[in-house]
């Protein structure tokens, strides 16, 4: 049985996305004409719905899992697909990730926005900005998809996992998970959110 267990399970993991390991990361668009664009697809499949379309010069596209070659990204509301062949990976640099992130949570509705090379900034509706002093995401010994954000005093800690994330109200497609523990004038919050590698 233990042989049969082993091919089902390997059968169920063929043709799903990659989500872990080397995503998410940032992309630019390559080898599309100036008149062309490129497409974005409901599935990874040149036959499937357009959702939307990427100009020839688009850059800074975060790709968030991979399947047969296509690339998953976020358009407006929604996530869709688009060919790989013409996204090409940007060297990350010399910081973990991306140097800029921005992690968001709901209910409570909160950001983060993180500079790995100038700290953090923490913020809720009709509240009052929070700086945070920050230092470079620290790797996990050994592990290639968590990071730690520690910040000054325990007044933030947070740990980001490449993982499938979700908002709970959109249809965009989110590659890290954080789980995030800030210390103010309030109290001890713990928060739960997904982060996104920009560009700028």
């Amino acid at each position: 049985m233990k042989p049969l267990r082993l091919v089902f399970a390997l059968l169920l993991a063929l043709g799903t996305p990659v989500w872990a390991q080397n995503y998410p990361a940032l992309h630019d668009v390559t080898g599309v004409s100036p008149d062309d664009v490129l497409n974005v697809r409901a599935a990874p499949d040149a036959g499937a719905v357009k959702l939307d379309t990427l100009t020839p010069d688009a850059t800074g596209i975060e790709v968030v899992a991979e399947q047969d070659g296509w690339g998953l990204i976020n358009t407006g509301e929604r996530s869709g697909w688009a060919s790989l062949r013409h996204l090409e990976r940007r060297d990350k640099g010399t910081y973990p990730l991306s140097r800029h992130l921005s992690c968001a949570g709901t209910e409570p509705f909160w950001s983060l926005d993180i500079d790995q090379a100038g700290g953090a900034v923490f913020t809720v509706p009709a509240g009052t900005d929070q700086h945070f002093e920050t230092k470079s995401l620290v790797p996990a010994e050994g592990r290639t998809d968590r990071f730690a954000l520690l910040g000054p005093d325990a007044t933030l800690t947070g740990t980001l996992h490449r993982m499938r994330c979700s908002d709970g109200m959109s249809d965009r497609a989110y590659g890290l998970d954080i789980d995030l523990v800030i210390r103010d004038t309030e109290g001890r919050r713990v928060l739960a959110g997904c982060c996104t590698l920009q560009a700028n």
